[in-house]
């Protein structure tokens, strides 16, 4: 590789519209305010590019609150030379995210997908031409042609002149847990998708896991930042070695949202629905104060004996101190309730399982606390693990399990077995909304 000139990268992933400045666990995410700032800061005399990795608006309470218009409306305002589309860009449809990217000020890239979005961009910088390859998750495209797509768009982007080809992939590394906070990068199914292309690219962005990596994997440099803006990773080629230094930031919290979506952000903090006496947490360390108080408020609402929530739903903050969801105490408004259950489609089911069936479940799905003596390591997801339960102690021998989607599907394959589910007529939010706070005061 050779440059005429010096290049910095600015990677980020995963924001899922967190526009606003808010506590977590660790201290503060910053917001759109400060991830600017800090970008700003970063890019201060340097010819740079700000690279996303996708899941930029959708996944949030501004797209839950609007079916995605406020949180595409906001997106504008943000200052990315090019993102990819995430999974959750395409909740509300593939015109949805179509639309935002023909208005949008910079591009959105989608090669795996149809969607009516440009699979590659040549983006101009001093250092040459930079190509881009967009690629949103492999699962929702064709992932056994995927490595020979993404080798021909590079060999294609290389033959056009470019000097630099870096791949925006919504995918990311997993994790394996230990004892705590052990939070080791597994590369082995990022690797088995993904090897057989990794070193035709310069670089590649990453995010979709909410995990971190930042470093040579593959052939090639991969660098997957904190998600929520909370980091931004950076990577500078230099003219004469390459890639010449890879580090990141952690990004400062910076004031409130001003832009598309304000009104409808102060409309959800008017709407309130008790309060909470402390802090709940979902943590590596086996803290699941929070989704078993979510659990105790599906069951509640579904009149069930028991009740799981998926851990799917609880990443409100990057994982920075093992945390992967919180809420601190005091009130809980209806952003509090769209953090939690950011999912256009959360309906509440129930099913009929045996005593042992539900045992079974819990264990399947509550793995014991990371950190506890004797506890093995543990391969995988952390949303294997990590689901929120909650029982009456029926003795009955046939109950009542209540779960939100997207999970009946997973209860099946564990349960290895065809369910009928009964729709409850309640939605997750609407669950947590009658009965978070009063299941939040009981012993």
């Amino acid at each position: 590789m050779t440059l005429s000139a010096r290049l910095r990268v600015l990677a980020t992933n995963d924001f899922v519209c967190s526009v606003d400045p808010r506590p977590a666990s660790f201290g503060t995410l910053p917001g759109a305010g400060g991830l600017h700032d800090t970008i700003a800061r970063l890019q201060d005399g340097v010819p740079a590019l700000w690279l996303d990795a996708g899941d930029f608006a959708g996944w949030s309470p501004l797209a839950s609150l609007s079916q995605g218009r406020e949180a595409f409306a906001a997106a504008t305002e943000f200052r990315f030379d090019a993102t990819c589309a995430g999974n959750h860009e395409f909740d509300y449809g593939t015109g949805a995210i179509a639309e935002f990217a023909r208005n949008a000020p910079y591009p959105v890239l989608c090669a795996n997908v149809p969607s009516g979005l440009p699979a590659t961009h040549v983006a101009s910088s001093p250092a040459g031409d930079v190509g881009l390859l967009g690629i949103t998750m492999p699962e929702l495209g064709d992932l056994p042609a995927l490595p020979s797509l993404v080798r021909t768009a590079i060999s294609d982007l290389r033959a056009a002149g470019c000097t630099i080809v870096i791949v925006l992939l919504h995918d990311g590394i997993s994790w394996t847990y230990g004892h705590a906070p052990a939070r080791e990068a597994d590369p082995a199914d990022f690797l088995r998708k993904h090897g057989a292309w990794l070193n035709q690219a310069d670089l590649v962005v990453a995010g979709h896991t909410l995990a971190r990596f930042l470093g040579p994997l593959g052939g090639t440099i991969v660098v997957q930042p904190w998600a929520f803006g909370a980091e931004i990773a950076i990577v500078d080629f230099d003219a004469d070695a390459g890639i010449g230094r890879v580090g990141s930031v952690m990004a400062a919290a910076g004031g409130d949202w001003r832009g598309p979506g304000r009104a409808l952000i102060e409309q959800a903090r008017e709407r309130r629905y008790g309060s909470l006496g402390q802090a709940a947490a979902c943590s590596l360390s086996g803290d699941r104060a929070l989704p078993d108080l979510m659990a105790s408020a599906v069951r509640v609402a579904a009149s069930a004996d028991a009740a799981l929530v998926p851990a799917a739903f609880l990443a409100t903050q990057p994982a920075v101190d093992g945390v992967t969801a919180w809420i601190p105490a005091g009130v809980v408004d209806e952003l509090t309730i769209q953090r939690l259950a950011p999912y256009p489609d959360d309906q509440v089911y129930t099913c009929a399982v045996t005593q042992q069936e539900c045992a079974n479940l819990i264990r399947e799905f509550t793995a014991p606390a990371f950190g506890s003596p004797g506890t093995p390591n543990l391969g995988g997801s952390w949303w294997q693990y990590l689901a929120g339960r909650s029982t009456t102690g029926s003795t009955r021998t046939e109950l009542q399990l209540a779960v939100p989607d997207p999970w009946p599907k997973a209860v099946e394959q564990a349960l290895n077995r065809a369910v009928a589910w009964s729709a409850v007529g309640v939605s997750l939010k609407q669950a947590l909304r009658a009965n978070l706070c009063a299941c939040g005061q009981q012993p």
